[in-house]
């Protein structure tokens, strides 16, 4: 029987788990206090944690200096995560630390065989610091990701690999088929029809909410983190103010003209925030704008729900968006000579046909690129299926940026290969999804 840490919010892989009977789950993450009351029965399992009981740690008898030097990367991250929910500084980092502390504990007492978390990792303290803690320990570590393909792939953090699969019945033609997920930003979860009143006006119901409980103070759902309505309404207008400079600023794209199309990721995510090396996006462009030939632009389009935030799926970034973009940030790409923001209406699939070359962190439009054979430019290094394709530029430094476009103006661009090979590392989520994921851990 092997040892386990499981995170799975949903619980959507615990049934099958238990029902294996192969293992033993030291640690059970999961969503609240209803799931935990579920599983709490089943002897295989000796700890269950809510999100919000991991966020209310009271634990430091493991806490060293040597510790919080060793694990000082992975604070950065988690405290750069966690601003989208908290904005005290003291409280942030004392949930780090608790929660630093936890997870030596769990480690030093319990020989682990290895750790799995149902999605990509959100930078928090109930999946980073786990799953980093068990690479330090040489403990195999997978996370869950949506691939651009609307589909799922594993992700092995120890070879900073994709890992192939055992049993998986995807082709190409599938791939190609379900290029245009955008599966984080598309919820179609059918609401209720208290919800669906909800969702017309998330701010305005909390404004009820405040009045009937007679206090500013709410809760960022399943975290049991508060913060004070009226800073987030303060927020909800500098956000309103964003929107509406961008309007101003943003012109229609002339396609007749040389262009790098960049195409903002939505902020804060886990694709610019957690998993990559680069953590700016206006350095990327930055870096581009000083790489490219003179006469080109680069076409630089907001993500088209950044400024949709006044709904259930996407309110609790509204406390603290501004930490990540604010009105410097638009203003510091008009400063950029070179750099043209684009209307938001403006089809995205005709500013990739169009342009010379495409640039993106991991972005949707990267997989849509090299599907017609558009150069890409790709900033993502390991948390991405495309590293499968042999002949595409990754990117790593500002020299590598620079020999792209000297390469690109002598070099006619070729086909990429190994785009077939995507088929072998994803998966839907059938009936047998979660046996192609075990199968393949264990092979």
């Amino acid at each position: 029987m092997k040892n386990i840490i499981l995170i799975d919010r949903p619980c959507e892989h615990i049934d099958y788990v238990i029902q294996s009977k192969e293992y033993f789950i030291v640690v059970l993450i999961v969503e609240n206090i209803k799931q935990q009351e579920q599983y709490s029965k089943f002897d295989c399992i000796k700890h269950i944690l809510t999100i919000e009981e991991m966020n209310k740690l009271d634990h430091v008898k493991k806490i060293n200096y040597d510790l919080i030097e060793e694990f000082r990367p992975t604070q950065r991250k988690i405290e750069f995560a966690m601003h989208r929910f908290i904005i005290d500084g003291a409280q942030l980092s004392y949930i780090y630390y608790n929660a630093l502390s936890f997870w030596k504990e769990v480690f030093d007492n319990n020989k682990i065989n290895f750790i799995i978390s149902y999605t990509i990792e959100h930078g928090l303290v109930y999946d980073t610091l786990p799953l980093e803690m068990a690479v330090k320990n040489n403990i195999q570590a997978y996370t869950i990701s949506v691939s651009y393909t609307n589909c799922y792939w594993i992700y092995h953090l120890n070879t900073k690999e994709p890992l192939e699969l055992i049993g998986n019945k995807f082709d190409y033609d599938t791939v190609k088929k379900n290029k245009c997920c955008s599966a984080v930003h598309n919820k179609n979860k059918e609401l209720s029809f208290k919800d669906k009143l909800i969702n017309t006006n998330v701010m305005f119901a909390q404004f009820i909410l405040m009045f009937l409980r007679g206090s500013t103070k709410q809760e960022v759902p399943g975290t049991g983190l508060e913060f004070d309505y009226f800073t987030k309404l303060k927020h909800y207008f500098v956000i309103g103010k964003m929107n509406r400079y961008y309007n101003k600023i943003s012109i229609e794209p002339d396609f007749t003209k040389k262009y790098v199309f960049y195409a903002l990721h939505f902020e804060p995510e886990a694709v610019t925030n957690v998993t990559s090396q680069l953590q700016n996006q206006l350095t990327i462009i930055k870096m581009i704008s000083d790489a490219i030939p003179r006469g080109w632009k680069i076409y630089v389009k907001e993500h088209p729900s950044q400024f949709k935030l006044n709904n259930l799926n996407f309110h609790y970034f509204i406390l603290n968006l501004i930490y990540y973009k604010n009105l410097w940030f638009y203003k510091k790409l008009k400063s950029m000579s070179n750099v043209e923001l684009i209307n938001l209406n403006a089809p995205s699939a005709e500013l990739i046909e169009n342009s010379m070359v495409v640039a993106t962190i991991n972005g949707t439009v990267g997989l849509e690129s090299v599907l017609i054979n558009k150069p890409l430019l790709h900033f993502e290094q390991n948390h991405t299926l495309l590293k499968l394709i042999k002949n595409l530029d990754q990117i790593r430094c500002y020299s590598d940026v620079k020999k792209y476009f000297k390469k690109f103006e002598t070099n006619p661009p070729i086909l990429y290969q190994g785009l077939e090979q995507l088929a072998k590392y994803t998966f839907n989520k059938d009936d047998s999804y979660l046996n192609i994921i075990y199968n393949s851990i264990n092979k």
